[in-house]
């Protein structure tokens, strides 16, 4: 395994740290989606608060949404939509995962991103700048760090447009959750 390649000199530890929901949190930030602050605020999980907003859509029974955990299978389920929805993945890989039809994959991915109305909007509003000039940022610090150029949004071709719109709001998220 490559970690094993890495070694703390005598006297020294090497330490990994995981931060929890980084994406997300990132994505909270930049969008100031005032319902994924204050799930983060409370300590909570975006996903499992997902999951039960959801599950009350579904008509389960509130006794049962009142004692879901981060196992539940259907936060697994939503985890993937709000990953997907922020990393740009098409319907069909969303429909691929769940194994439920393209288009009702083209209705719950919008109903699960729709519980954070902030970072849905936001995602939607980076295309018109990307699209005039052709290229993202990164964040740091509040301002802009790192470019990515997104010469694909101008593409006639439908597939490689919507790839480049997708990366317009996923960049700015993931690439400044890399940056931190």
């Amino acid at each position: 395994i490559c970690r094993d390649v890495f070694c703390a000199e005598e006297g020294y530890e090497i330490v990994e740290i995981d931060q929890s929901q980084i994406e997300l949190r990132v994505a909270a930030l930049l969008s100031g989606d005032a319902v994924m602050i204050k799930v983060f605020q409370d300590d909570g999980d975006v996903h499992l608060y997902a999951a039960k907003k959801m599950a009350i859509k579904q008509k389960m029974p509130q006794a049962e949404v009142d004692v879901m955990t981060k196992q539940h299978p259907l936060r697994a389920q939503i985890k993937t939509g709000v990953f997907g929805a922020l990393y740009g993945e098409p319907p069909e890989g969303l429909a691929a995962k769940w194994k439920i039809s393209k288009r009702e994959a083209q209705q719950l991915q919008p109903e699960i991103l729709g519980q954070f109305p902030q970072l849905r909007d936001w995602c939607r509003a980076q295309v018109a700048p990307a699209r005039r000039t052709g290229y993202c940022y990164t964040y740091w610090d509040g301002l802009p760090y790192r470019r990515r150029l997104l010469t694909e949004i101008a593409s006639p071709d439908e597939k490689i447009r919507a790839s480049a719109e997708r990366s317009s709001w996923n960049t700015p998220i993931q690439g400044t959750a890399a940056e931190y």
